[in-house]
């Protein structure tokens, strides 16, 4: 048996899901739920009313809680789950999370096409403050910063949050993940960030437009090829299928069609370079016969800059602390029109939608019972 579980682990790893985050994935999870059946039972939460879109005024509850680094260590240290010599290979320390949930109509997911629980989340660190230290007492520890999460869930969740878990972990593995190549990085180059996709992470956020939908999913798109974002997807969507008792492969995949990532992959292999020029100048309505130059003209001065703004994302990350040495610009062929860009990215957009299908089909090994 102790054979065949390192063989296990073994595997689970050379596909992208490191079995040093395993137990905080799962001790964490274990946090979060006992405090939300904690805040549930003393009923510290609010009811108000909201306008749900294709559905109406409903009545939601919500509430929030955070939970100190203190508390989550304290959690940690005295989990059953705990093994102080698998935590020192990973020694996540200390880390605050804040928690926001609201429930929401079941046909709200069903209308919107979206699993429940519905769990967004981000890990946020600062650079500046990054470091691995140690106790007095000789124990090495790596500070990491906090966790958000905002978990929505049906009525039938709130009432049996324990049901949420399996989706939770998932999430969790996500943001510990990003953690956990933070400090992996760290500890082998002593360099602080994901590197130049640290750049294009921040431009598809400063980029978005208010009034140019098209634009926006093609930043998005540039979002979904972040190497280190697909990287963290892996081990979500092992934790999302390791208990669905899975028997072949046709079940397998899919299982994965039903997951966000699948979605992602989709959107950037229909990405073509033809149709989003079209799109931007098709003329359906009156809108689009005002907003349509102006969509075009911010479309242009965007792809004319686009290596001028990563300079001036550059600059500001550095000086936030991150280590980046250089960026890839596009130069004045790729920005020359606005074909060549999009063609560029139509093509990198596909190589990395095939790169992220061969990954997540690689679990399928371990996921199957």
């Amino acid at each position: 048996m102790r054979v065949k579980k390192q063989t296990n682990n073994l595997l689970v790893e050379a596909l992208g899901v490191p079995d040093d985050i395993k137990m905080l994935v799962e001790i964490y999870g274990d946090l979060i739920i006992d405090k939300l059946i904690e805040n549930i039972g003393f009923k510290k939460y609010k009811s108000s009313d909201i306008s749900i879109p294709n559905y109406g005024e409903y009545e939601s509850i919500h509430g929030k809680f955070d939970i100190t680094g203190s508390e989550s260590w304290k959690f940690l240290a005295n989990s059953p789950k705990w093994d102080k010599n698998k935590w020192k290979i990973f020694p996540m320390y200390k880390n605050s999370f804040e928690i926001n949930f609201r429930v929401l109509p079941s046909e709200y997911f069903e209308i919107n096409d979206r699993e429940s629980p519905g769990v967004g989340a981000s890990f946020i660190f600062e650079p500046g403050k990054m470091s691995i230290k140690t106790t007095k007492s000789g124990m090495e520890y790596y500070d990491s910063s906090n966790f958000m999460f905002d978990i929505h869930m049906t009525e039938g969740q709130f009432s049996n949050p324990i049901s949420i878990k399996r989706r939770l972990e998932a999430v969790i593995s996500h943001e510990i993940f990003h953690s956990y190549q933070l400090f992996t990085k760290y500890k082998k180059t002593n360099q602080v960030g994901y590197g130049s996709e640290s750049v294009l992470n921040s431009m598809q956020g400063l980029l978005m437009s208010e009034f140019n939908k098209d634009w926006n999913d093609f930043l998005l798109c540039v979002y979904y090829t972040l190497k280190f974002e697909q990287q963290a997807r892996v081990p979500q969507v092992y934790y999302n299928l390791k208990d669905k008792q899975i028997t072949n492969y046709e079940e397998f995949v899919s299982a994965l069609k039903n997951e966000d990532v699948y979605k992602e992959i989709e959107m950037l292999k229909k990405f073509n370079s033809d149709k989003i020029l079209e799109d931007m100048t098709k003329i359906n309505s009156f809108q689009d016969v005002i907003m349509g130059p102006i969509k075009i003209q911010q479309m242009m001065e965007n792809i004319k800059n686009w290596d001028d703004f990563m300079e001036i994302v550059l600059d500001r990350l550095q000086q936030m602390g991150q280590d980046i040495s250089s960026i890839k610009r596009l130069g004045p062929k790729v920005l020359g029109t606005p074909e060549n860009f999009f063609k560029y990215w139509e093509k990198l957009f596909h190589y990395r939608a095939d790169q992220m299908w061969r990954k997540l089909t690689r679990l399928y090994d371990k996921i199957k019972d």
